[in-house]
């Protein structure tokens, strides 16, 4: 596993604004927004999440990791 599985409030909702922007954004931009997701430590491949054309969305990351307060 390269990333974590728990977060915190602050950390996920960063997380989920940052998935949000992925979902909208041009292939280049979402690569950029990957990254970003990266640096705060969610690999979406330690969970098996790849998906279709956009890739994983807000409930597959809140139903991967867990949110500690």
């Amino acid at each position: 596993m390269k990333g974590r599985s728990t977060f915190t409030n602050s950390e996920a909702e960063e997380i989920i604004m940052l998935i949000k922007q992925k979902l909208e954004a041009s292939s280049q931009e979402q690569k950029n927004i990957r990254d970003k997701i990266r640096k705060k430590g969610f690999y979406a491949s330690d969970f098996g999440l790849k998906g279709g054309q956009r890739g994983y969305d807000v409930n597959d990351f809140l139903n991967a990791v867990t949110i500690v307060p």
